[in-house]
């Protein structure tokens, strides 16, 4: 049984023995069709990421021979399809489809109200994160002949999601102060991700350091005019305000309320008006 782990360096084990591949063209390969589990990998993507635009006359017939060497390790994992390549493996085979089981009943059971059960599944998902997507791998071509950036960025932009969630969570448990540590790594990984900052201030003011939370506002507010020449959204304006004025709704172990929506100006119809305001005949006509 192969066991294939992307969520950090690349690892590969049979029968509980490593057996990563040490050749930098067969790893590029590997991860390729990795990142692709379950779709088809055009053999014209492979050669890009491997070579970019000027493969070599040999080029089919080496991806060929590194195909057959990772056979003979793998079993037939990698099933030849029309015009390329498709590598199947069963999530829990596969670290990145096991996150995404994991991270989706977690949200099931979130949406179903037992906290401290969803809360454990997403620490449990998270916990296969070992650092950044196939951090070890370099392709020698062109990544995106094989959608391979495009593939990590959807991996690491889940996992922001599923930390999100967690932490949402583990609030409705009370865990600020366990949280705040945490929290503190994901806003300095991630400066400019204002929900996470939001969660950090958050949870500095409910564990009675309100000095601290309005300070990481000031640092965010900082790091969003330099980088970008914009001042914070709008909900961390808010936040920071109803801090200010000592709200006391944020004093609750429930998710903010988020502000409503203003109401349309006075001479626009509402967005959910039923019919045409003293266009009665016409609406029949219609």
């Amino acid at each position: 049984m192969a066991s294939f782990a992307i969520l950090g360096p690349l690892e590969v084990a049979v029968a509980g023995r490593t057996v990563t591949p040490r050749s930098g063209k067969q790893r590029a390969l590997l991860a390729v069709l990795l990142v692709n589990a379950g779709r088809d990998t055009g053999l014209d993507q492979l050669l890009g990421a491997l070579w970019g635009d000027a493969p070599p006359d040999t080029a089919v017939g080496q991806v060929q021979t590194l195909i057959w060497r990772l056979r003979g390790v793998l079993g037939d994992a990698i099933a030849t399809r029309p015009g390329g390549y498709r590598f199947t493996v069963a999530d829990a085979d596969l670290d990145a489809l096991l996150f995404t089981a994991r991270a989706t009943e977690a949200a099931a059971l979130a949406g179903g109200g037992r906290a401290p059960e969803p809360a454990r599944r997403y620490g449990e998902a998270l916990a296969l994160w070992r650092g950044p997507v196939l951090a070890d791998v370099r392709l020698p071509g062109d990544p995106h002949a094989a959608g391979f950036p495009a593939a990590v960025a959807e991996l690491t932009e889940l996992r922001l999601a599923v930390e999100r969630d967690r932490v949402d969570v583990e609030f409705a448990l009370g865990r600020h102060a366990e949280l705040i540590p945490a929290l503190h790594r994901m806003v300095d990984a991630e400066p400019l991700r204002e929900e996470l900052r939001e969660r950090l201030m958050l949870a500095l003011h409910r564990t009675g350091r309100r000095a601290e939370a309005l300070e990481t506002y000031r640092r965010g507010r900082a790091a969003t005019v330099a980088e970008l020449g914009l001042e914070p959204g709008r909900g961390l304006r808010e936040l920071h305000r109803r801090i200010l004025d000592g709200d006391p709704l944020l004093d609750a172990a429930e998710p903010v309320p988020a502000a409503p929506l203003p109401a349309p100006p006075a001479a626009q119809l509402p967005m959910d008006a039923a019919d045409f305001v003293g266009r009665h005949d016409l609406a029949a006509r219609l």
